[in-house]
């Protein structure tokens, strides 16, 4: 190996990839099936083609992968299980998504990160959410003012249903 010490995961990682290689060129000596032989030859050169490189990038891909499943998967909770960043991170982008202009776009997503800051989004009474995507389907904020027993309204039709949710 390399004059360079390596970490038991990298060690564990080339006797992996040294034991597919014979494994693999093992199997390429006793096939005679020429299309499985094609896909040896392939599975080999991939192997000992890759170099050290190579090898760090793909496992950053992994991990990256791992990362972004870990995130959906966290997702797919009850709203009221949720924490107030995923939530934010939620509510932003369902209003990027159901609501094209900017100003009332920021209007909005001001008000109610106010309200969930205040504790008035935790459950979901106010919030349609689906659990099974992790994605907002809709906001109703009029039911917050019928709450307060408030008179005035503080906006027109303040359902906001997403496009994007069929």
């Amino acid at each position: 190996m390399d004059s360079i010490p390596l970490s038991v995961d990298t060690q564990i990682d080339e006797l992996i990839r040294e034991n597919k290689i014979h494994r693999f060129a093992y199997e390429f000596e006793h096939t005679e099936n020429e299309e499985r032989k094609n896909d040896i030859r392939k599975i080999l050169n991939l192997l000992q083609g890759t170099k050290e490189q190579e090898r760090e990038e793909v496992a950053k891909n992994k991990l990256s992968k791992i990362y972004d499943n870990i995130d959906k998967f966290s997702l797919k909770r009850k709203w009221s299980k949720l924490s107030i960043s995923q939530k934010q991170d939620r509510i932003k982008e369902y209003l990027e998504l159901s609501i094209k202009d900017e100003k009332v776009r920021q209007g909005v997503k001001d008000k109610l990160f106010t309200m969930l800051d205040g504790g008035k989004l935790k459950n979901s009474k106010l919030v349609d959410y689906d659990v099974e995507n992790g994605k907002i389907k809709s906001i109703n904020l009029e039911a917050t003012d019928k709450k307060k027993g408030e008179s005035k309204k503080t906006t027109k039709k303040t359902k906001i249903d997403s496009e994007d949710s069929e």
